[in-house]
């Protein structure tokens, strides 16, 4: 049987693949699979052990047998692997490069790069379930909720502009790289795009096997949305993306939505007082299910003397007031959801700016100046909000996944989104745990939060820590035993928290520890329909499009309804349904009359660098018109024709320079000039 070395590295002593404890320290054991991408991976037969450390157990899944050691990484990444890096915020759905075999041949690329997906569903035997480690979406799509399946279609449009940006948007078309992991979509491998003119609409021809077989609660919802796609009416990715949030907005009407909120902060074993301070400050959990009794925060300060401290507890202090002085009581709108996720984004600039300003008023210096990192939780029935600045950490546990959501702000994770070195290599060099960015060190400008917008579609936990307990891979090690027992309800949350403050100081130990748990529990709030009831809705009188989209709910979503949250959906009606447009009714004005590309979009997806990368994209703001003109018009058209005209109307201006230039100095020396010209607005162009 092949052996698997203990990830404690104070140990790794080997250990038969079927154990799930080390026998020598009762580290739970870390069974890391890996997915290769490479031709010349079919070179070599299961069995073989490469580079005296990766066991093949089957074509293209590999087994880390000493998952404590660190990896040697490439003096240069090839363009096809930099995709991978610089999506590394996207962890939640891409995969990450977690070692690489160097190509033998000097003239040929053959090398072949090993993928990380994070923890995998295995058999008792230690072994992967699925042969591609993780269950394709369209195993996966019958059996799920109608909340579960508008969020899978919700992420991958979320995906589709940071892969564009990339130039690995074509990736989404590959319907067998489409896997799941727990609540999320997750892309297989990357691939480059083969040209820049990918379109929303090639979509249809992807998404018709869910599309068209999509539980009886969404499904005429995902019919037409599936016959607008093939006549290519959905413009624009963030046009589709708005649609989408509609129809979980209104879905999620019909469930009910329980959060409970508990944290804990402890000083740890080896450290004479705590820099640690965290939100809320309660002796029990604390229940609700909207944001202002659903926040939760993390601070782990940093700073010499007794700076730590002070800043941890001074954010502590007074983000939370300034924070629910501002909720709105509604959150469905894209203008609320906007201008909440700016409100955030203020805030913590201004107790930032605050901290700053102090430290500058007592005049410390460099190490001696106060701050601390910052992660937070808020949610909104469905919607989740994050933000985090340093290294305090942000996970999504599910019962059969761990995925850590938030990157951390520091000089390993800063080399990776460069593209300069593989995660894995990074995190062995001196200083790599170094902040890049914390709050209170500098002045507002400089400070980059990182705000996430998630649907949660599934009963689910998400851990705040700070890195007292997730060093050292603690949180990947323990999740089946410590957080498991939570969502199957065999542990509460008031239990559980104590529990891994006590697991942290022992296990690690070596700084203060800080943990907070959110639950979510999901339950549909009207009943499962029969067979019966579903064939009866299907035999209804036919009705307008604008009755038909301005029923019940008050998005006016007649085709959502029903909703199931955990049992096989019922069989589709035999009978055919009149065809209906996607939904264009807004609670409070309608969307008939405006241009697709008017629809207002919701907050872009976006994670900064510190400092960025590159500068942030342009949101396009489109006034209302009492009439499209001109310039509706075109930009109403797809990017190929806008493309297409633009580089015509270039042609002909330098065309009309050219006889200007010949007519005003004759034809002998003009020429070349006139070449030079239109080969310059031809490129800009």
């Amino acid at each position: 049987m092949p052996t698997v070395h203990c990830s404690n590295r104070d140990c790794q002593a080997p250990n038969d693949l079927g154990d799930r404890l080390c026998q020598t320290c009762q580290t739970p054991l870390l069974k890391r699979y890996l997915w290769a991408v490479g031709d010349w991976i079919k070179a070599y037969q299961p069995g073989e052990l490469l580079l005296e450390r990766y066991l093949l157990v089957r074509p293209q899944v590999l087994l880390d047998t000493m998952p404590a050691l660190g990896v040697e990484g490439p003096e240069e990444i090839p363009n096809y692997i930099l995709p991978y890096q610089k999506l590394l915020p996207f962890r939640l759905n891409v995969p990450e490069v977690y070692d690489y075999f160097p190509s033998w041949d000097a003239e040929k690329d053959l090398s072949v790069w090993l993928l990380d997906y994070g923890p995998v569903p295995l058999d008792e035997a230690g072994e992967p379930l699925h042969d591609r480690l993780l269950p394709s979406l369209g195993e996966m799509w019958e059996q799920a909720s109608p909340l579960q399946q508008l969020t899978w279609l919700w992420q991958m449009i979320r995906l589709w502009q940071p892969l564009q940006r990339q130039g690995v948007v074509s990736s989404l078309l590959e319907f067998d790289w489409l896997r799941v992991q727990g609540p999320q979509i997750f892309l297989q491998q990357l691939q480059l795009d083969e040209h820049q003119f990918y379109e929303t609409k090639y979509l249809a021809g992807v998404w018709e096997p869910l599309l068209t077989n999509a539980h009886p609660a969404i499904a005429d919802f995902c019919q037409t949305l599936w016959q607008k796609l093939k006549q290519g009416k959905i413009p624009h990715a963030d046009y589709l993306l708005r649609v989408l949030d509609t129809g979980i907005q209104s879905l999620a009407e019909q469930y009910d939505f329980g959060y409970t909120v508990f944290a804990m902060t402890d000083g740890g074993p080896s450290r004479d007082h705590n820099e640690d301070a965290c939100f809320p400050v309660s002796e029990t959990p604390i229940e609700g299910q909207q944001l202002a009794n659903t926040m939760t925060i993390i601070c782990d300060g940093v700073g010499g003397q007794e700076g730590g401290e002070i800043a941890s507890q001074w954010v502590i202090d007074h983000l939370p007031i300034r924070i629910i002085s501002k909720i709105q009581k509604q959150m469905n709108e894209p203008d609320q959801i906007r201008s909440f996720i700016q409100h955030l984004k203020e805030d913590i600039e201004e107790v930032n700016e605050q901290l700053n300003r102090r430290n500058d008023r007592e005049e410390r210096v460099e190490r001696e100046r106060m701050g601390t990192t910052l992660v937070m939780a808020l949610a909104d029935f469905q919607q989740f909000f994050l933000a985090n600045v340093g290294d305090s950490r942000c996970y999504w546990l599910t019962k059969d996944s761990c995925k850590q959501v938030t990157v951390d702000d520091d000089v390993a994770s800063r080399e990776v989104r460069l593209g300069l070195m593989l995660y894995r290599h990074a995190v062995e060099l001196p200083r790599s745990g170094a902040l890049t960015q914390a709050v209170g060190l500098g002045p507002a400008g400089q400070l980059h939060p990182i705000i996430q917008r998630l649907i949660v579609p599934t009963d689910c936990l998400f851990l705040l820590c700070s890195d007292g307990l997730c060093d050292n891979n603690r949180v990947e090690q323990y999740w089946q035993d410590d957080f498991l027992p939570v969502l199957q309800g065999d542990r509460p949350v008031a239990e559980a928290v104590p529990r891994l403050i006590e697991l942290a100081n022992q296990v690690n130990g070596h700084d203060n520890v800080s943990v907070a748990l959110m639950h979510c529990q999901i339950s549909p709030s009207v009943p499962t329909p029969t067979q019966a009831e579903t064939a009866a809705v299907a035999d209804e009188e036919e009705m307008t499009l604008e009755e038909d989209f301005a029923g019940d709910t008050e998005f006016g979503l007649k085709a959502i309804a029903y909703p199931d949250f955990s049992q096989k959906p019922v069989a589709k009606p035999k009978e055919t349904e009149p065809e209906h447009s996607i939904p264009q009714q807004d609670p409070k004005e309608s969307l008939a009359s405006r241009p697709f590309d008017t629809l207002p979009p919701l907050p872009p997806e976006e994670i900064p660098l510190n400092p960025p990368l590159d500068p942030p994209p342009m949101t396009a703001t489109m006034a209302k018109q009492p009439e499209p003109g001109l310039a509706a018009k075109f930009l109403a058209l797809s990017k190929t024709s806008q493309l297409l005209i633009a580089g015509g109307i270039v042609i002909i201006i330098a065309a009309l320079t050219v006889a200007v230039l010949n007519l005003g100095q004759g034809n002998g020396e003009q020429n070349q000039p006139s070449s030079s010209l239109i080969d310059l607005s031809v490129g800009h162009g």
